[in-house]
């Protein structure tokens, strides 16, 4: 996490001091090549700059190439963290509409419901009141036979 917040930082002093270090160490490597392939030390540390070139022209060109990245990784953080804020925002949205959705659809099966308790208890008043009805007409039928003489119900007449 260090080297993240480290590749972060644009701090000029501590990238031309890892420059510096980089530069030197491969200066020296250079260096000790020669020695050791048989190149007398104050010869070889004038060669191995010769061949090297100039650390000041490199070591520009080393930052520019820091700063560019610096940048670009600065810009690249900034981007994913607004593409994940939006699509936070994003999924916040849906999962609230999603809410509302389920909220309508549990609301519209209670009325529903209501709806058909409702109904259901009209109908059933309506059979209760045909039958009473019914009962009333078949008890006002049985009395207007009774007084006319008529057959009885039991007895169906031909």
């Amino acid at each position: 996490m260090t080297r993240l917040f480290h590749s972060l930082r644009l701090d000029p002093a501590h990238t031309q001091r890892e420059i510096d270090e980089e530069l030197a160490f491969h200066l020296d490597q250079l260096e000790q090549e020669l020695v050791e392939s048989g190149t007398p030390p104050d010869r070889a540390a004038a060669l191995a700059r010769r061949r090297f070139g100039d650390p000041h022209r490199i070591a520009r060109q080393c930052r520019a190439i820091v700063f560019r990245e610096q940048i670009m990784t600065r810009r690249i953080h900034v981007a994913v963290t607004v593409l994940l804020a939006l699509a936070l925002v994003a999924a916040i949205g849906v999962a609230w509409s999603m809410g509302m959705e389920a909220r309508r659809s549990r609301d519209i099966a209670m009325m529903q419901a209501v709806l058909a308790r409702e109904s259901q208890m009209r109908a059933d008043q309506a059979l209760a009141e045909a039958r009473v009805q019914a009962e009333a007409a078949r008890a006002a039928q049985d009395k207007l036979r009774a007084s006319n003489g008529g057959p009885s119900e039991a007895q169906p007449s031909r």
